[in-house]
């Protein structure tokens, strides 16, 4: 199973979850059954185009969301404290507006890995000083 289909699993449980839908709805919505959109969710079993864009429809992401992974761009995201977040301290420059700002930035972090390679690109994160963990 290549890295792009193990994705879509997580990624149709978050998205189903951060707009309060039990699976039986979305299934319904979807036209499948219940069992085969957790099927879907655990990666057990990828969905077909058509089953993507209606999921996509349905929980209102965006249906490119199974590139960038981001299921909802339009509002900010929040990190557990300002100072720290998951272990790293952010500058204090970068606090105010500091989810929005990696939200982003990530997809282009993301496209420059994918033309560059992973060694050109963890070079440049490097010199940049960032810490690769942070993406």
């Amino acid at each position: 199973m290549d890295e792009l289909n193990a994705t879509i699993g997580p990624l149709m449980k978050a998205a189903r979850k951060f707009k309060k839908f039990n699976q039986s709805d979305v299934a319904l919505a979807n036209g499948c059954s219940q069992s085969a959109l957790s099927k879907m969710e655990h990666s057990l079993l990828i969905p077909n185009a058509p089953q993507w864009f209606l999921f996509a429809r349905f929980t209102t992401i965006p249906p490119e969301s199974i590139e960038t992974g981001i299921i909802n761009r339009h509002s900010p995201v929040k990190f557990n404290d300002v100072k720290v977040s998951q272990g790293f301290k952010i500058p204090k420059r970068f606090r105010l507006n500091q989810a929005q700002k990696v939200r982003e930035v990530y997809p282009f972090f993301h496209y420059l890995e994918k033309i560059v390679g992973v060694d050109p690109y963890n070079q440049f994160v490097e010199n940049l000083e960032i810490d690769p963990e942070f993406f």
